[in-house]
Formats: C-alpha cells, sequence, structure tokens
C-alpha cells in the first residue's frame, strides 16, 4: 500500500472528550491521510483513548511525551516523527477541540506547494470567528499585533496553529535550533521559512469556540509567551534583522 501523500499531526493535553471524535472525522473527509496523536502526558487518559482507537484506524499512530512540553514540542516530535519514517509529502497541524475544522483539511492541503506554506487565519475578511466573548477577541487580537509587529511577519494571523507545510518546508524546519517550545513556536516557524523565501499563504478559516473539554491556556502560559516572544527577537536579531 502507498504512503499516505498527506499526515496530519495533533497535539493533544486532556482531550480524551474531543479525540475520538476529531479522529473520524478527519478519517471520514481523507480515509487514507496518516494521524500522528503526540499527547503530552494528559492525566485524563487521552493516549489510551487513542490506543483504543488505533484497532479501528491502520493509519492511526501516537507519541506520548512523558513530560509535559507544550505544543509546539509536540508539533515539532510529530513532523520529525513522520519525516524520518515516511515519505510523506505534505504535513499539516492541527488542534484537537474542534476549533481547527476537519472540513477544511481538504482545501488547506491543495493549496499546498514546495515554496509556499498554508496559514488558516482568523483575521481575512471571509473568516468567521463565532462565540468568542470580546475579552478574548481583544486579547487575541492585541497578541497577534504583537507578534507581527516584533517579528515583521507578513501575516495576519499569527497564532493560529492550523497550518500545512510541504516536505522541503519541514526538512528546513527539522534542520533549525528552535528555541520555543509553546505555541511561539508557530511564530518561530513563520519566520523562519518567510526568511527562507517560502511563501505564507493565508486562507480564510471558521475558528469556533470548544465545545468539550477546557482551554488549556491560562495566565502562566501567557507570561510565559511574552518572555519568550524577547528571547525570539534577540536570538534571530543578527540572523534577520540587523539588516533590513
Amino acid at each position: 500500500m502507498p504512503e499516505p501523500k498527506a499526515a496530519i499531526i495533533i497535539p493533544t493535553y486532556n482531550e480524551k472528550s474531543n479525540i475520538g471524535l476529531l479522529i473520524a472525522a478527519v478519517f471520514k473527509i481523507l480515509p487514507k491521510v496518516l494521524v500522528v496523536v503526540v499527547d503530552d502526558s494528559s492525566p485524563d487518559q487521552t493516549a489510551q483513548e487513542v490506543k483504543r482507537l488505533q484497532k479501528r484506524y491502520k493509519n492511526l499512530r501516537l507519541i506520548v511525551n512523558k513530560n509535559k512540553a507544550g505544543r509546539g514540542q509536540a508539533v515539532w516530535l510529530g513532523f520529525k516523527d513522520v519525516f524520518t519514517h515516511t515519505q510523506t509529502q505534505i504535513f499539516v497541524e492541527m488542534d484537537a477541540d474542534f476549533s481547527h475544522r476537519p472540513q477544511e483539511l481538504s482545501a488547506l492541503i491543495k493549496k499546498v506547494k514546495a515554496k509556499t506554506a498554508v496559514f488558516a487565519s482568523r483575521y481575512l475578511p471571509e473568516s468567521v470567528i463565532p462565540d468568542w466573548p470580546l475579552s478574548r477577541r481583544i486579547f487575541s487580537f492585541l497578541a497577534n499585533k504583537t507578534i507581527g509587529l516584533v517579528l515583521s511577519l507578513p501575516l495576519k494571523d499569527n497564532t493560529n496553529g492550523y497550518r500545512a507545510y510541504s516536505r522541503s518546508a519541514i526538512r528546513i524546519i527539522l534542520e533549525k535550533p528552535l528555541i520555543c517550545k509553546s505555541y511561539l513556536l508557530l511564530s518561530e516557524v513563520a519566520l523562519i521559512l518567510h526568511h527562507e523565501n517560502f511563501i505564507l499563504k493565508e486562507t480564510p478559516s471558521v475558528f469556533p469556540n470548544r465545545k468539550r473539554g477546557k482551554s488549556n491556556t491560562n495566565w502562566h502560559e501567557i507570561l510565559h509567551n511574552l518572555i519568550e516572544l524577547t528571547k525570539l527577537k534577540f536570538f534571530y536579531q543578527d540572523k534577520f534583522f540587523n539588516h533590513e
């Protein structure tokens, strides 16, 4: 049997109530895709639920972090595993809470090219963000503006982790000494690809609020991300910014 053309990397932490439904939805839309769940040592037995589902889905893999390392590191491990052990050509990262709709997968994958990475964006005119409270809208808007200004990225949405990459993009990502492990890894990856002359193509997306489970974002994580953003700027200062 030929290897799947695309792999879907799903980082999880306490997503037992969502992961089974999401896996079923992904395979219903893309039956031949490879799905890799990278669980960050969830105490709610998310990994055990995935193991149970592996009996039903032959193209379902599970990686378990022994120690909680953050979303960014989980996605990186998934990329490395698929790149090392397969010849898969397209790599997609998405969250497990249904804020990233499986029905958008096909459109993301079709737009990927060797030098084009595709980013689902919440901030294009055609995009929709239903059910978000005003406080979350304000925070997300400010966070994206701050990241864009600090890192000089050409994106309207710097923090949405629904993205598709070519194998050549993943090769570059895996070769770099990435310094971020949290959500800021999304910005670090975009920064690297931008300066490697990749096209960062944004596409409209509908971003619903989660219906099941609890968000993992808290004030401690927000503070950590701000610190990481500062480190990111200084780490790449000489490489990317001094000659602009």
